[in-house]
Parts: structure tokens; C-alpha cells; sequence
């Protein structure tokens, strides 16, 4: 339409009417008022859309109607009335902020709240009804509560923001720093109402309790938690602007940092019953309380409440002297935030005149200087200043001081946003004080340790703890850490962590590992940063206990921590590739990696001192089940078959020396060089710290080319240089005994190249840098592993035996070695054809290791009937049985099929014809301890194996349906004497019970009755054979079930039932296996589950726990 008029317009001047119109004269028209209200509502500000300014209209006619200051009241100060509707507009707000911000992700709704003065109005709606009681004032306060809550939710800049977002990100974060100013002004009393409101809903039980009343309870915890969360934007970064990083106002016009500073928050909350809140809360978390619903956001309070504070700072005991230890100007107890800050600031500002004033030895020094330098390339370059001439070295800084980046980088730090606080903290001694007595009252009154009971709980009750976001996994970790850093600084007189005994469960030890091996795992540095703290704190408290002398029991817990640490050695590998990265990410997360690393080797040495032997497990795939022996328990039929590869879980002992080896690789040692050269940033105890790993590394291990280095030595020249103290002496010490190794090094070797480049960390080349004598490394003298032994799959001809094997070892191209066993079974046919009697010994060369480990060799070897080698040591020997004519065969054999090609039918490889031979102690014949030989005709001899062994009908009915037996998983010994030359069986595979705890009832009754009732059981099936005339089909099976199944019945009744008694839930299962179960097999059964049982609670991996 509006195009079309515009046509029109333009057309104006074109058109004739038909009628011509004769002027009249009339009077000037008046010009129109302007409507102040129309270009109040039409006339847009700068970067303002129409649909902003409509927005911005609707809300403002809401928040008018919701009610103002009564101006005629003659009251001091003047009260609000609230208008007619307040309520339907305070709902028509919250629906605006649902279906505008939250839906279309925007924020214009909570600007436009924000111009309209609303939160003033709510905050004034709940201060002055906060006594009021009835149905409608309540809905009132808990609709104002609500939209206080929405207006107030912390918003982080992250992609999941829209563009929209983004742009009024800034401005929104700077409206909630106003509306945290608020809500503290006046003492408080937002926060009083509000946990007055809340009153009733503590006072009801559980069972009592609505849903709607959790809700508003869980509307208050998040009204504390944003309080909590609010803090100034910080600088960000811009790619928009030519300048590198964008610096804005943090705070808003009238909010002063005092004003929401923790001091401010910490009186406010202590004056309001909200310590008192949050503590009724935690403590009754699971019991009065759902922990799905309040665990969390207690949590996050508690989080917000202690990130960035300083446990050193926080459990000092002494007046208030600033947050920096060097600062010379003392502050009074009363000071405020901005004073804190402004100390901070006057303390750095003397340091660095002071560093100016060493580098002045004269008052020549305020006088300038100008200095030329010739360079090898003809170019000079000119120095200003006295500093230039004060030493070689600092005119050569100044020259690199003078050039500057074109375009300087700036970056954010990817792995401090759980830890560090984004505003700086600044704790008065007032604040101090009353944290420090919520702290002591959380901790006093079991707050702690409920609440991570019950977190620790909903946590480990999750198949995937992915499900769980960052955030959360994150608070709850750093506030264990810090916990345990506060009781560990608070303790004084003794030991005694009872407070944080929650933190000290296997739950949060199995958490904190898999925390720890997904963080790493996803590169998320933030969180893996959390959990190197957590971890760091455990390890301390291990050291702390384990250094007390006359207590065990602390050596025991101890102990306990390290075993559940370092439990796998996946997790170990990836304590010892952190630090060897920490060095690209912040100076917190290095300063932590170097500690974490320090106080394990303090570790490792005290356990290696006091003989404490760590069992650490290592994972491998094994590609087929293997049988195990009868003492680790049977598993699910249906399992082991289906089961084709499986985790195999393998202890050994854990190598302190060996371990504390791996901690000094050249990339850690970068990062302990890169750690302290800061050492302008850096506190005495941290510097001994960075010694302490070099003292350990060039003096007790003596591996001095690991600092060999250039960037070394330039950095304890400036430390030689700068630092003063008492620090300074044990830096000298170093340097001292550091440049007596040097130039005896220098010495053998004049020119050391080896210091332009990092080291190599291969063991040649170390030694070959050490000493200058070339490594040589020696072979590998390992025994080999034997070979399983061969078999054909059917009977072959000689011939055809050896075609299968040459072709075999063909295959394999083990062409040489055929070569060498016809020359070697050549010179044995001449031996014997000397000495008919002497043993031919074949000797392996340099196949020795063949002849164990190659299977087709050892079988090649059996059909010519030599006796086999086990052992790199012994030599395959021909017996003299073996005549010059069969010799001469197998040489002829030999080389016939070492010339031809052996082929095969359906071209089969070699391969094929060959299976894994039956083991030696097993046999198809002979059952396990468990089973019992149904043999449908009876033996002639009567001869009977493993008497006292049963079997089960399930078996029998699958050799009877054309399924194959399913072998036992267990081996067993032959009842023949073996022979000598098998191999003698492994000692644990008898397994002996020392314990009470393996002794069945019917131990007490003697051998004789037992043999004389199983001969019983065993005559009465042999008689129901023979009258049946075996068993040839299913059905024949099945009625003999019955039949057996009906004897056994008449046998319970006439026979003393305790021996043969079942549990009531077995019931169904025995239903189908046989019921002649010696008790013998039952004290078997029993005494193996609780072997697999015990072995659980002894071994946690990762599938399983405790």
C-alpha cells in the first residue's frame, strides 16, 4: 500500500481533473501541536528495533499499572501501593520474558524491565508486605519472587548464545551487577522476606510437603545462588576492533565495588538467617529434604560461596595487613574492598621501583644516555637509558625491550573458568570472620558430609556420568578440594579429618578417577584442572597421615588413599603426561601440575623408605576365553559361549624407583624451567619447590645432561641476578654444585652442541651424552614363549604328515630352517651309522628359539620322535629306537616336499589340517570335580575314573540331540603317574582353605558314609539303565527324567534330609539337573563362591564396586 501511494505521489502533478476548481480564499491553517506521547512511544534510540520499543511499551504500561509510591500518604518514607490488577500484571510480565527471552533468545523483556524500574518495585512489594499474611498477598510475594529469579539468572557468553544475545549480553550483565546492589542495600531485607516466606514450608515434614512448596523452596535456593553468581563482565575480547582487546566499564554508573563484594554478601546473609538457611538445607539433605531436587543448587551455593577465596587467607588468625605479604603499608581492619585493591596495587608499584633501584648504583643514574651498538652485519642500533649501561646482559634486554609485535596476540586462558573467580576476591577481616564461622558450622554440624554423601550417591547411581553437565561435575569436586585444603590448614594439634570423612569414600575415589579419565580424555582443561586439585589435596593428606609415627591406624588410611589412586595403570600414564603439556595453558593450571608432581615423588620416596608395596592392575584384550582352574568359580554356559574376547585384569607390583623415572622426562623438566621463569610472579615456598624437583633430578639421580641447557643457565643467571632473601642462598647452592658438574663436563668435552638442542630420550643416547661411549644394546635374552602344542585334524599317511608340515613352515617362510634341520638330521645319520647306540642331539643354532615357540616345528619334530626341548638351554634329542633307515626316510621326505609344491584339495591351506592338541591334563573322558560319568553300558573292568565326580542330565540330552558336550572350564590331573617327560602341573592349581569360613556341616560325617551313599545313588541309576535298555532318543530321556526324578523323591523321605536340603530359591534350577549331588561337590560349589566373592571385594576395577 504504501508503494502504491507513493506512485500516486509522485503522478500528482500529472492528473487534470475534469471540473476546474476556483480558488477561495481561506485563512492559514494553525500548525498541530506535537504528541509527546506518540513520539514518546514512536521515536526509536540509537540501535533500538520497533519490536524493542513495542516491547519496551507493553512492559512499561504493565509496570505502571502494577502499582507506584503513594504520594499521599503523609507516612515516612512513603509506602507502595499496589494497584488493582498487581497480579494479573505480574503474571503478564513472567509470560512476556517466557515467549520473548526465552523462546525467541533474546533479552529485550529484561531491559526493558530494567528501564521501566521494575525489580525496584519488587524489591520495595516484598520489604514492605514481608509480615503481611493472606491468600492474595502471598501469591503477590511469590509471583515477585519468581520474576526476581528470572531476572537474576546468571547468563555466560558461550556459542549457545544468538546474535541477538550477544549484542546485549554486555548491557544485561551490567543491569543484574545493579539488581545484586539491590538486593543488598538496606541491610538485606529482600532476603529476609524472602526466607521468611519459606518458613512454613521447613516447618512441614516430608510427607506433608506439597510439590508446589518444594517449589518455592527451590525458587529461594536460586534466588541465593544468583546473589551468588553475579560478578562485573570482565575484558573481553574483540575480532571486530583493529585494537587487540576491548576494555569496558565493568561496574554500572552508582555501583561502587563494596557494594557487592563478598564482604557486603557474606554480612547480608549472616544478618538475614541465610547462613542459617543453607545450612538447615544441607544438613537435611536425604532425610527432610529430596536430594534429586535441592542436592544441586546447595551445592552450587556452596561452590559460589568459597571460588577464588584463598584457604591461607581465610584461616589466618591475624588483623587484617593486606592480601599481599610484601606489602609495606599496613591497612586498618575496617577497610573496605577498594582499599584491599588499592593495597595490592601500592605493593606491586614497590616492587618494581625497588626492581628499578637495584639496576641504579649511581646517582649518575637519573642522568640519560645514549648508546650506539655495532652488530656483525654492519647494522648499528642505538640504546637510551642508564639501565643500558649497567651490565652486558641488560643492554642487550633493552634492545629486545624496544621492539614490539605488529599485531600482539592476546588470548584467554582455556582452564581456569571453575576455579578462578573472574572479579578478584577481597576478604576484610570482618568477612573473614563470619565466613570463617559458617565454614566451622558447615563443617561442625555434618553439612559436608551429607551433602556429598548425597550427591556422591546420585552420582554414582548413573550408568553415564556425561549425562551430569560440566558445571555441576566440576563445583562438586572443587568444593571437596577445598574442604580438605581447609581442614588440612585448620588443623593444629592432631589429625583427626572426620569432618570430610565423605570426601574420603571409595565412591569418590572411583569418581574422581573417571572424572579424571573423561576430562583428559575430551581435552577439557577446565574440569581436568578441578580434578588435578582434587587430587593433589588427597595426595597431601596421604602424606600428612603417613608422617605421624605413633599412629598406625593414620599409616593405614593413608595407604588406603594411594592404593585407591593408583589402582589402574591407564590412570597413572595419565598423571605423567599432564605436566608434560601444563605448560600451554595458565600459570595457575602449570603451578598446579608442578605441584601435583612434587608431592608424588615425596610420596614414592616415603612408601620405597617404609617398604609399602603398591599392586597396581593393567588391562589387555584376550581374543578367546581360556579355561581357568576350578578355584575361580564357574560362569554362565550361555556367556562363554557367546563370549569371543574379554578384558583380562593383571596385577603387579608397582616399581616406585621406576615410576619416579618416568617423572623426569624432558618435557616435564620444560615445564618446571617455563614454571619458574616467573619467578617474578612466584612465592618463596613455590621457587624451594622448582629446586626441590632439580635437586632431586641433577644430585640424587645424577643425571646431569637433563639441565645441560642454555635456557637453564640464562634463567639461574637472572635468578643469581634478582632474587634477595633467604630464598636467594638455596638458589646459590644449586648454582654452586650446578657449574661444578658443568665444567668438569666442559672439560671432556670442549664443545658441548648437545646444550643448543633438547635432549634425546632414548638410553643411547643419554649414555652417549653422559660418557661418550657409544650403547650398545644388548639382545633379547627373554625366554620365548611356548608354543601350543599341534595335532593332526585325522589320521595321514607319513607322507602326508610331512607334506603338511613343510608346507607349513613354507608358508611361514622358514625356507633356512628346513635347510638346517635336513643338515643337521644328515650329521646325526652319519653319527649313528658309526655308533648304532648314541643319541642324536640336535642342535638349533641360531633357531633356538624356534624349536619353542613354532608349533609346526615341534610337531615335525614329534613325528620323527624326537624328545622336545622346553627351555633355550636344552637340545632336541632322537632317541636310539629311531634306526638309519627311518632317518634316511624323514631326510628323503624332507627334501621332497621342500622342492615340490604341496598342493591341497579344494586349495585348503596347510593350516587346515592342523588343530590345537587336547591339553595334557585334560581328557574327553575324564569330567570335572562337579560332574558325575553316566555311562549307558557298564565298563567291562568296572574300572572307574573320578569316582567321586557327577555329571548332569543337560549334558547327556545334547549328546543325545547331536549338540556337542560342552568341555568343562576347569582342568584337571590325570589320576596316572605322569611321565617325565611332561611337564609337572602348576602349584595353584590346588588351592588350600586355612579358613573356618570354608568348612561344610557335613565335614563332620565320615568318608565311609559318603562312599557307601554315593555307591547307593550310583547302583540304583545303573539298575534303571539296564531295565530301560539305555537311552537312545529324547524321549527315552525324558521319561527317564520322570522316573529318576520320582525316585529321588522317596529317597528325600526316608533319608536324613539335612545332607541333601536345597534352598527354597533353587528350586527351580535343580528341577533340571541332577539330584545325586554328593555333598563333597556341594562343599566345592559353596567354598568357590565364596572365593569369588571375596576376590571382589578384594579387587575393584572399573565394571564393578565394592
Amino acid at each position: 500500500m504504501s508503494s502504491d501511494t507513493d506512485n500516486y505521489e509522485e503522478l500528482g502533478d500529472f492528473i487534470v481533473d475534469e471540473v476546474e476548481e476556483v480558488p477561495v480564499d481561506q485563512p492559514p491553517e494553525e500548525p498541530e501541536a506535537p504528541d509527546r506521547i506518540r513520539t514518546l512511544t514512536t521515536t526509536l534510540q540509537p540501535n533500538q528495533t520497533p519490536a524493542e520499543k513495542l516491547i519496551q511499551a507493553h512492559i512499561t504500561v504493565l509496570c505502571s499499572a502494577l502499582g507506584g509510591i503513594d504520594h499521599t500518604s503523609s507516612q515516612t518514607p512513603q509506602p507502595y501501593k499496589l494497584g488493582h490488577d498487581a497480579l494479573a500484571c505480574l503474571k503478564d510480565i513472567k509470560r512476556w520474558i517466557r515467549s520473548v527471552d526465552e523462546r525467541q533468545h533474546n533479552f529485550s523483556v529484561a531491559l526493558a524491565c530494567n528501564e521501566c524500574g521494575l525489580v525496584k518495585d519488587l524489591i520495595m512489594i516484598l520489604c514492605q508486605y514481608d509480615k503481611h499474611v493472606g491468600m492474595k498477598i502471598d501469591k503477590i510475594k511469590l509471583a515477585c519472587l519468581e520474576l526476581l529469579v528470572l531476572l537474576t539468572w546468571p547468563t555466560e557468553f558461550g556459542v549457545e548464545l544468538s546474535e541477538q544475545q550477544r549484542l546485549l549480553y554486555s548491557k544485561l550483565r551490567k543491569v543484574q551487577v545493579g539488581y545484586k546492589k539491590l538486593m543488598l542495600v538496606k541491610n538485606g531485607d529482600v532476603l529476609k522476606s524472602v526466607i521468611r516466606l519459606v518458613l512454613p514450608v521447613i516447618k512441614k515434614s516430608r510427607l506433608d510437603r506439597e510439590p508446589r512448596e518444594n517449589q518455592i523452596l527451590k525458587l529461594v535456593l536460586y534466588l541465593i545462588r544468583n546473589v551468588l553468581a553475579i560478578v562485573p563482565v570482565n575484558s573481553s575480547i574483540s575480532s571486530k576492533s583493529t585494537r587487540a582487546v576491548v576494555v569496558g566499564d565493568d561496574l554500572p554508573q552508582g555501583v561502587s565495588p563494596d557494594d557487592i563484594s563478598i564482604n557486603n554478601v557474606v554480612a547480608n546473609f549472616e544478618k538475614n538467617k541465610v547462613f542459617m538457611f543453607l545450612l538447615t538445607i544441607s544438613g537435611s539433605i536425604g532425610h527432610e529434604f529430596d536430594q534429586e531436587m535441592f542436592g544441586e543448587i546447595c551445592l552450587e551455593c556452596i561452590y559460589l560461596l568459597v571460588k577464588g577465596l584463598s584457604v591461607e587467607e581465610l584461616t589466618k588468625s591475624q588483623d587484617l595487613t593486606g592480601s599481599s605479604t610484601n606489602s609495606t603499608t599496613s591497612v586498618p581492619a575496617s577497610a573496605s574492598t577498594t582499599g584491599l585493591e588499592l593495597q595490592d596495587l601500592l605493593a606491586s608499584e614497590t616492587k618494581r621501583k625497588q626492581q628499578q633501584t637495584n639496576t641504579i648504583s649511581t646517582r649518575h643514574g637519573r642522568f640519560g644516555s645514549l648508546l650506539s651498538i655495532q652488530a656483525p652485519d654492519s647494522n648499528p642500533y642505538v640504546v637510551s637509558g642508564q639501565q643500558a649501561l649497567f651490565t652486558t646482559s641488560s643492554t642487550l634486554t633493552n634492545l629486545d625491550k624496544s621492539k614490539k609485535w605488529k599485531n600482539r596476540s592476546y588470548f584467554k586462558y582455556d582452564s581456569d573458568e571453575y576455579v578462578i573467580s573472574k572479579y578478584p576476591v577481597y576478604l576484610t577481616n570482618n568477612g573473614r570472620t563470619l565466613l570463617g564461622k559458617f565454614i566451622e558450622s558447615f563443617l561442625i554440624g555434618g553439612c559436608f558430609n551429607n551433602l556429598i554423601q548425597s550427591m556422591s550417591s546420585k552420582l554414582s547411581s548413573l550408568n553415564d556420568m556425561n549425562i551430569i553437565d560440566e558445571y555441576t561435575k566440576a563445583s562438586y569436586f572443587f568444593t571437596i578440594s577445598w574442604f580438605l585444603a581447609y581442614t588440612k590448614h585448620s588443623i593444629t594439634t592432631f589429625e583427626n579429618y572426620g569432618s570430610v570423612g565423605a570426601a574420603l569414600s571409595s565412591v569418590n575415589f572411583i569418581l574422581l578417577i573417571s572424572y579424571f579419565r573423561d576430562s583428559f580424555g575430551s581435552k577439557s582443561w577446565n574440569s581436568l584442572h578441578v580434578a588435578m586439585i582434587c587430587f593433589q589435596e588427597l595426595i597431601q593428606i596421604s602424606n600428612s597421615l603417613f608422617g605421624t609415627q605413633e599412629d598406625s591406624l593414620d599409616k593405614e588410611l593413608a595407604e588406603g588413599i594411594i592404593r585407591k589412586l593408583f589402582t589402574f595403570s591407564d590412570f597413572l600414564s595419565i598423571i605423567i603426561q599432564i605436566p608434560q603439556t601444563a605448560a600451554r595453558h595458565s600459570p595457575a593450571y602449570l603451578g598446579v601440575a608442578i605441584s601435583t608432581v612434587n608431592t608424588l615423588l615425596e610420596s614414592f620416596e616415603t612408601f620405597a623408605n617404609e617398604d609399602v608395596e603398591l599392586y597396581i592392575q593393567s588391562k589387555r584384550k584376550q581374543k578367546k576365553a581360556k579355561q581357568t582352574s576350578t578355584d575361580e568359580g564357574f560362569d554362565n554356559d550361555s556367556e562363554e559361549e557367546t563370549t569371543h574376547a574379554r578384558e583380562v585384569i593383571k596385577e603387579r607390583k608397582l616399581d616406585f624407583k621406576h615410576t619416579e623415572a618416568r617423572f623426569f622426562h624432558t618435557s616435564i623438566v620444560n615445564a618446571y624451567i617455563e614454571y619458574l621463569s616467573r619467578y617474578n610472579d612466584l612465592t618463596s615456598p613455590q621457587i624451594k619447590t622448582c629446586f626441590k624437583y632439580f635437586h632431586r633430578l641433577f644430585v640424587i639421580r645424577k643425571d646431569f645432561t637433563g639441565l645441560y641447557r642454555l635456557d637453564f643457565m640464562q634463567l639461574l643467571n637472572n635468578l643469581h641476578q634478582d632474587l634477595k632473601g633467604s630464598i636467594k642462598i638455596h638458589v646459590d647452592e644449586f648454582i654452586y654444585y650446578f657449574m661444578k658438574k658443568f665444567k668438569l663436563a666442559i672439560s671432556r668435552f670442549p664443545m658441548p652442541i648437545e646444550l643448543l638442542f633438547p635432549r634425546l630420550e632414548d638410553l643411547s643416547s643419554k649414555i652417549y651424552l653422559s660418557t661418550g661411549e657409544i650403547y650398545i644394546k644388548p639382545d633379547n635374552t627373554s625366554s620365548p614363549r611356548l608354543a601350543k602344542s599341534l595335532e593332526f585334524s585325522r589320521d595321514f599317511t607319513l607322507d602326508e604328515k610331512f607334506k603338511i608340515l613343510i608346507c607349513a613352515l613354507k608358508a611361514q617362510d622358514k625356507l633356512p630352517l628346513i635347510n638346517h634341520i635336513i643338515a643337521e638330521l644328515t650329521r646325526i645319520l652319519n653319527q649313528r651309522t658309526l655308533d648304532n647306540s648314541s643319541i642324536g642331539e640336535l642342535n638349533p643354532g641360531s633357531y633356538a628359539r624356534l624349536f619353542i615357540n613354532n608349533g609346526n616345528l615341534r610337531l615335525l619334530l614329534k613325528v620323527m620322535g624326537f624328545e622336545l626341548s622346553y627351555t633355550m638351554e636344552e637340545n632336541p634329542e632322537l632317541p636310539s629306537s629311531v634306526d638309519t633307515s627311518t632317518l634316511k626316510e624323514y631326510i628323503e621326505l624332507i627334501k621332497k616336499w621342500r622342492d615340490q609344491h604341496g598342493e591341497f584339495d579344494d586349495g585348503k591351506e596347510p593350516s587346515f589340517f592342523l588343530r590345537e592338541a587336547e591339553d595334557e591334563q585334560e581328557d574327553d573322558f575324564e569330567y570335572g570335580y562337579d560332574d558325575i560319568a553316566f555311562e549307558t553300558n557298564p565298563t567291562g573292568s568296572g574300572d572307574r575314573m573320578n569316582i567321586h565326580e557327577l555329571d548332569t542330565l543337560d549334558e547327556l540330552e545334547q549328546s543325545l540331540t547331536g549338540h556337542a558336550r560342552k568341555k568343562p572350564r576347569t582342568k584337571h590331573r590325570r589320576h596316572r603317574e605322569p611321565s617325565s617327560s611332561q611337564r609337572q602341573p602348576r602349584e595353584n592349581s590346588i588351592r588350600t582353605y586355612n579358613s573356618a569360613e570354608f568348612v561344610h556341616d557335613s565335614d563332620d560325617e565320615s568318608d565311609d558314609e559318603r562312599n557307601a551313599e554315593f555307591f547307593a545313588r550310583e547302583e540304583r541309576l545303573r539298575n534303571l539303565l539296564g531295565e530301560s535298555g539305555g537311552i537312545v532318543d529324547a524321549e527315552q530321556l525324558k521319561e527317564f527324567k520322570l522316573r529318576w526324578k520320582e525316585i529321588e523323591q522317596v529317597t528325600k523321605r526316608t533319608v536324613n534330609t539335612g545332607l541333601f536340603v536345597q534352598d527354597d530359591d533353587e528350586d527351580d534350577v535343580m528341577s533340571d539337573v541332577l539330584a545325586s549331588s554328593t555333598d563333597s561337590s556341594k562343599r566345592v560349589s559353596d567354598d568357590e563362591d565364596v572365593v569369588s566373592s571375596k576376590r571382589k571385594r578384594i579387587i575393584v576395577s572399573d565394571d564393578e564396586e565394592e
